[in-house]
């Protein structure tokens, strides 16, 4: 057998992971195995937004032919009206900041807005628009119910209907009930994410009544509809008595657990508390994220994570606390001093009947406060799951080096500590030398620079103990850093063999760019 044929018996998983290193459009007219290969990677994801129903009914075209429809995994459903850009709206920035995608579970941005309440409008609801009437919007959501029938092998579903226009609200019941009433995509989903109003959770479950034999991930996200008028008594009841019961009735099944309450309620509290009343057998990873001021009662948190610390291999937490008026300025120690306080009480060791242990967490992903409260049990909870613990993730807040240096003090006890991803008020020596030195084992570093305009870092510094293989270094907004600055640093530390996860360190002029996509990790969940 030719070594040309040895390669060509490795499995398509296997190049489809060899593809993002090499050009593959250089191989296409090798031979047609590439192309096979080049046409699963191309087609294993695919995103349709209903707003633009030209390049909706193309792609219909293309998804009716089964050599491309088959190959289909991953589909994501947009009935937003509009994107961000087109529709000129300013939406206020949270304080701190989210500094890139590459710390965000997504990007939420662009909901902020939607998460303050809108009074319900008097008089009576909008019928439904007539069967006769020319709609573009409609016509785009009939394309994608068509398309639907053409992806036999779907078995990651993600909808955004939270944007959807409000005269659509009557519609969405025909998409939920299409893609249910599949045989080949409804019952035999693994993952499935949700973004929309507590409007769109109602038609789903109440309306639709989906059946998922196989689902294990579920991503929930709780957010208002920019574009329809909110029922906060409507809505607080298809939280508690809709969803709560939907995600409970998945529970023995559930593998990976997600939600992001962004949307203004008052019932958080109950929600959690139901969720904590429920066992979640096989859940080894759960992600919570809540917006200030609708936190849930930490106790509620507290509950909730206790019945699942034996399972528990991956823990997120994320606060997001939101400047209002936009643009007005905060002290922060000030205005984050109620977070650190209902951090530390959602995550303080102390429960009843014994203390809060999280024995089997790997990856700790966390949104902690610049409070004195929010370092403390940071460097409490990253020390208590030192013997374990992999990848840590600290979102949102710029650390000084004074508050590095407690941070590195703390996980230096983290044995198996491989991956950090974190963020940083400026590149100092005085704050890099004591993260290399804390953790000389560290395999990846993924820096964000609040101040990205120079860097401070002592040219003669050299780190030989570090074993760092691999560095990525972006701004506040998730652009890359200028290659000068980020070959500057990757020469501080000579172990550095990659930049950006590409696996070399040979890249263009960046700054200003976002960086490169790296290879997908799924680790637990996506």
């Amino acid at each position: 057998m030719t070594d040309s044929a040895v390669l060509f018996l490795l499995p398509k998983e296997i190049w489809l992971e060899i593809l993002h290193y090499i050009p593959v459009r250089a191989l296409i007219e090798v031979d047609r195995f590439f192309l096979d290969v080049w046409m699963d990677r191309r087609w294993k994801e695919v995103v349709i937004a209903a707003r633009l129903p030209t390049k909706v009914e193309r792609l219909y075209e293309r998804l009716r032919d089964p050599y491309v429809g088959e190959r289909v995994k991953r589909l994501k459903v947009e009935l937003s009206q509009c994107s961000e850009e087109e529709s000129g709206r300013q939406t206020p920035k949270p304080v701190r900041q989210s500094s890139s995608d590459a710390l965000n579970f997504k990007n939420f941005t662009s909901k902020f807005t939607d998460g303050l309440s809108l009074k319900k409008k008097k008089g009576k609801e909008t019928p439904p628009p007539s069967p006769n009437a020319h709609d573009p919007f409609l016509e785009g959501l009939s394309s994608i119910i068509q398309s639907i029938n053409f992806l036999p092998n779907v078995v990651d579903l993600s909808l955004e209907v939270w944007n959807r226009p409000d005269r659509l609200t009557w519609d969405i019941g025909r998409l939920f009930t299409a893609i249910w009433g599949l045989a080949s995509i409804g019952p035999y989903l693994t993952h499935l994410s949700i973004d929309s109003d507590l409007e769109g959770y109602r038609i789903l479950i109440d309306q639709c009544n989906p059946v998922f034999k196989e689902l294990k991930e579920l991503d929930i996200t709780l957010i208002n509809n920019f574009n329809a008028p909110s029922d906060r008594t409507r809505d607080n009841e298809t939280l508690l008595n809709t969803l709560t019961p939907f995600i409970r009735s998945l529970a023995p099944q559930l593998e990976v657990l997600t939600v992001r309450c962004i949307a203004s309620s008052s019932s958080y509290s109950s929600f959690v508390t139901l969720l904590a009343e429920e066992t979640f057998p096989n859940l080894i990873s759960c992600s919570l994220e809540f917006q200030h001021p609708n936190l849930p009662d930490p106790q509620a948190v507290k509950s909730f994570l206790s019945q699942l610390s034996s399972t528990l291999r991956k823990l997120g937490l994320r606060i997001r606390f939101m400047n209002d008026p936009p643009g007005e300025h905060v002290d922060l120690k000030f205005a984050e001093r109620p977070l650190g306080w209902w951090l530390a009480s959602c995550l303080s060791t102390e429960v009843q009947g014994g203390a809060l242990s999280f024995n089997r967490l790997e990856e700790l992903d966390i949104s902690p406060s610049h409070t004195d409260e929010g370092l403390a049990v940071l460097s409490s909870y990253i020390h208590s799951t030192s013997s374990t613990l992999q990848y840590l993730t600290l979102r949102d807040c710029y650390f000084t080096a004074h508050e590095l240096q407690t941070v590195t003090d703390a996980a230096q006890y983290c044995k198996q500590l491989k991956y950090l991803k974190m963020c940083v008020s400026k590149l100092r020596t005085d704050s890099l030398d004591p993260l290399f030195s804390s953790l000389p084992d560290l395999e990846g570093l993924w820096l964000n620079v609040e101040d990205a305009s120079s860097s401070d870092l002592e040219a003669s510094y050299r780190c030989y103990t570090s074993k760092l293989k691999d560095l990525s270094l972006c701004d506040k907004d998730g652009l890359a850093l200028e290659s000068r600055v980020l070959k500057e640093v990757g020469n501080a530390v000579p172990s550095v063999q990659s930049f950006f996860n590409l696996g070399h360190k040979e890249i263009e002029e960046m700054k200003g760019k976002a960086p490169p996509s790296p290879p997908r990790v799924r680790r637990y969940g996506r």
